[in-house]
């Protein structure tokens, strides 16, 4: 499992307030059977405070399309830093599909 980091801003659970916090939302694509020990499942995202509500109101979507919508909402353009974590965990979760874990 990951760690709950959000993916638009790559801030952590442990980094947020108490009475506000983040939470992982489950989109479409998200399957509780096909889950593991070993693996993240794909469709289950930690989004923080800030982004969950934005996230919630894509969860009827496949991960893929509401990320991207998601994305362009939020764009990382600005910040090299969450530029490249947004970069790395799409390869993340595309390769995790693929190997359909």
């Amino acid at each position: 499992m990951k760690p709950a980091s959000c993916v638009l801003c790559g801030k952590s659970a442990s980094d947020e307030m108490s009475e506000k916090h983040g939470e992982w939302i489950e989109f479409a694509d998200y399957d509780a059977m096909a889950v593991n020990s070993l693996s993240h499942p794909h469709g289950l995202e930690y989004f923080c405070f800030e982004h969950a509500p934005f996230a919630k109101k894509h969860s009827a979507q496949p991960l893929a399309v509401a990320m991207a919508a998601l994305e362009q909402q939020f764009p990382r353009s600005d910040c090299e830093t969450c530029s490249s974590r947004a970069v790395t965990t799409t390869l993340f979760s595309s390769l995790m599909k693929k190997l359909g874990l």
